[in-house]
């Protein structure tokens, strides 16, 4: 699951955080079905709002495994097989859904401002609600 360079490439920004398309309906079909543990791998350069998946007791795990290249598919096998354990950590702040509605894409400002309800950009500034946060292993 997750984006390609339709939706996330140079002059192509995202709209939203959601999945493109039906992926999240898919996702949630998929696990109320499935007869053994639901992995969801997402690939993508950046965080969608996955609420659904990371409060679903029928997903077992989510793992981000950004762009991985040619040789993403064996390493992605060997963590799902269990043969190695990753302990990376976030790169970036997963925000919800809601976020994009409070952050104006014209407004650089890091810190918030609570006068105006501005909640601030990045880990560092922002104070709201997260799905996973910088730095989350």
């Amino acid at each position: 699951m997750g984006a390609d360079q339709s939706i996330e490439a140079e002059s192509r920004d995202r709209l939203d955080l959601h999945l493109p398309g039906q992926q999240e309906l898919l996702i949630t079909e998929v696990a109320k079905v499935s007869k053994g543990p639901v992995i969801l791998v997402i690939m993508s350069g950046g965080g969608f709002d996955i609420s659904f998946a990371k409060a679903s007791d029928l997903i077992s795990g989510i793992l981000w495994v950004g762009y991985p290249g040619e040789a993403g598919g064996a390493a992605l096998a060997d963590i799902v097989f269990g043969f190695y354990n990753p302990s990376g950590r976030l790169p970036m702040t997963w925000y919800p859904e809601a976020y994009v509605d409070k952050v104006p894409m014209t407004n650089m400002n890091m810190r918030p401002d609570p006068s105006t309800g501005y909640p601030g950009r990045t880990y560092r500034f922002y104070t709201g609600d997260t799905v996973y946060s910088f730095g989350m292993a």
